[in-house]
């Protein structure tokens, strides 16, 4: 009902991540899902509740809600091998101490013994290990889209809310690692950081012009036999000749 206003709705994709976490993990269990008691944490937490029926019979959920971090800590460090932790929003524990995002992923993944996911990509390269993950930059990126549709005279009236939100397959190779995961596992269109270079793309400038030189001398050797072919044949005429 609201008027001269369009957008892109920012919504967790907690379904998608479950399902790549038990493809990646098949032997999984028991879920352990950790939130706070922030507005944005007990919205995930109905939403897990809503999801729990889909999975039941193939994983039990634990839920790590309103603790303390040291609690939550110990809880992951003793969690059962055919488990997963996913970590959804953690800012605020019960005892009210306050942790950045990169600080509790840090602690979670240090402490945990099985691999930490998660559904948000500010959460990426701190310790999880990836999964569908809210994507603000991809949610920018599609903003930027329809301001330019308004730039060039579409009234925002026009153009309706984008309401599924352009989360992406995001993950950590150096977690990957961690976890002996192979990147023929993942989704399609998955996309890796922390990934080494290749050696091509580290000695790209030396490999071609390794081949450059190789054709040269190729080029060479190919003139030179040709060139001792035709004196040969020219000797033996003329030896022909002479006799």
């Amino acid at each position: 009902g609201q008027k001269l206003f369009t957008g892109i709705n920012e919504d967790a994709d907690i379904a998608a991540t479950l399902d790549i976490m038990l493809a990646l993990h098949p032997k999984t269990t028991s879920v352990f899902a950790v939130m706070d008691s922030t507005t944005t944490g007990r919205i995930v937490y109905s939403k897990i509740l809503e999801l729990e029926p889909q999975y039941r019979g193939k994983i039990k959920f634990h839920i790590l809600k309103d603790m303390d971090m040291a609690d939550i800590l110990k809880t992951v460090a003793a969690a059962p091998e055919n488990s997963l932790v996913l970590l959804t929003v953690f800012q605020k524990d019960r005892a009210g101490a306050f942790f950045e995002y990169s600080e509790s992923t840090a602690l979670l993944s240090k402490n945990s013994r099985v691999p930490v996911y998660g559904i948000w990509d500010f959460n990426l390269g701190f310790g999880i290990v990836g999964g569908k993950l809210t994507s603000g930059y991809a949610q920018g990126s599609n903003a930027a889209q329809l301001g330019l549709r308004i730039l060039q005279g579409e009234s925002a009236d026009s153009i309706p809310v984008v309401k599924k939100s352009p989360n992406k397959y995001l993950f950590d190779f150096e977690q990957m690692s961690r976890f002996n995961l192979s990147k023929t596992s993942l989704p399609a269109g998955s996309e890796i950081i922390n990934e080494p270079p290749s050696f091509y793309a580290v000695n790209k400038t030396l490999l071609w012009n390794l081949l450059g030189g190789i054709l040269l001398l190729s080029s060479i050797v190919i003139v030179l036999a040709v060139n001792i072919q035709q004196r040969r044949k020219a000797q033996t005429e003329l030896q022909q000749a002479h006799d």
